[in-house]
């Protein structure tokens, strides 16, 4: 494994012991795990290393709602998202099939087998995006004022290798930046600084008089643009980052559950949960998956699950299983003018698209 990688990793991780016991149990055929197949708590050793929602309501409003939930290996709505330790591939990406309003009121419960005989150590990385665009603002700006007392010669530029530099100048002479959204009752999202060059009419020299320099900070952070489960479950380091989780699980073994908030009681769309994309991976999405990894001591990979939720716009369709549409659009039959799609996924949004909170 790349060092400067393990080291990036190594900061970013917090370290927990899981105390809880378990037996090693005799080897006999895994069967696929369901959600009622092993309770929340009890790990099972034949039943692999697997990932599955449960049928559950994670709000506390409806605690006995049974929601809906079918997960799957990618490509093949048959398989469980299990890895075995005889399993060929030990890298899968799984999906959670839902429907966009059991997902919105009810967000969902992932549940994790981690064999007490498979792994060292098991690290969890939830998914998390940029709501709004982040980044540096411009470096330099520069005007003059007339003897009209007028800004004149405005000059907005990123030391001359930005053309079109993400900020300017308002009406008051005042730098602003593209990035800081304070304004619309936003975040600040817009780092670096900035130097402010300003010339102002002499009358006695007919002329412009020297410039004065000053320097200033954005201020804001990237960290502050971030939404999603990550953001809301996870330690942050320093500069306000979700990090990751890392467990010590040798001969012990884990079975929980990975809860991620009803997006309604967030005030949020349901893609603050749902992180399935077609394609390439959408620009504001920072960590495009729920990861959860199997590793040895020497932090290499030994299995990892990637996973993906994907929400579906009619319940006739999504009860078809494989051979439904998950993203049918027009309007419902009965009810003229009804969205058939009532919250937008990153497909509608497309690639370069900012959601917002």
């Amino acid at each position: 494994m790349n060092q400067g990688y393990r080291f990036t990793m190594m900061v970013l991780l917090s370290f927990c012991l899981i105390a809880s016991p378990s037996c090693k149990q005799p080897e006999e055929e895994a069967v696929a795990p369901t959600n009622t197949l092993t309770p929340v708590g009890t790990i099972d050793n034949n039943a692999g290393f697997y990932v599955i929602a449960r049928d559950e309501c994670n709000n506390s409003t409806w605690p006995d709602y049974k929601t809906r939930f079918s997960t799957h290996k990618d490509g093949d709505f048959a398989a469980p998202c299990t890895i075995k330790s005889d399993s060929t591939s030990k890298d899968i990406t799984c999906i959670i099939e839902t429907e966009e309003l059991d997902l919105y009121s009810c967000g969902v419960k992932i549940q994790h087998n981690v064999p007490s005989d498979m792994c060292t150590y098991f690290l969890s990385t939830p998914y998390y995006y940029l709501a709004y665009a982040a980044g540096a603002g411009p470096l330099l700006f520069s005007y003059d004022i007339d003897i009209n007392n007028s800004l004149t010669n405005i000059d907005v530029n990123d030391s001359g290798s930005n053309p079109q530099p993400n900020g300017g100048i308002d009406a008051g002479g005042n730098p602003y930046c593209n990035y800081d959204y304070t304004s619309s009752s936003g975040p600040n999202c817009c780092t670096g600084s900035y130097n402010l060059i300003i010339r102002k009419w002499d009358a006695d020299k007919v002329d412009y008089g020297e410039a004065s320099i000053s320097k200033g900070t954005w201020n804001g952070s990237t960290a502050n643009c971030l939404t999603g489960p990550a953001m809301d479950t996870q330690p942050k380091n320093s500069a306000g980052w979700p990090k990751s989780l890392i467990y010590a699980v040798e001969n012990q073994g884990l079975n929980s559950t990975y809860d991620v908030a009803a997006p309604m009681n967030k005030e949020r769309t349901p893609i603050y949960a749902a992180n399935y994309y077609t394609g390439t991976k959408p620009a504001p999405v920072y960590n495009p998956y729920y990861e959860f990894s199997c590793l040895d001591r020497a932090f290499e990979i030994k299995a990892r699950i990637r996973v993906q939720i994907r929400e579906w716009n009619e319940v006739a369709e999504f009860e078809k299983g494989a051979s439904g549409n998950p993203d049918t659009t027009g309007t419902e039959s009965d009810f003229s003018g009804e969205s058939k799609n009532d919250f937008p996924d990153w497909d509608d949004y497309g690639k370069s698209t900012y959601p917002g909170f």
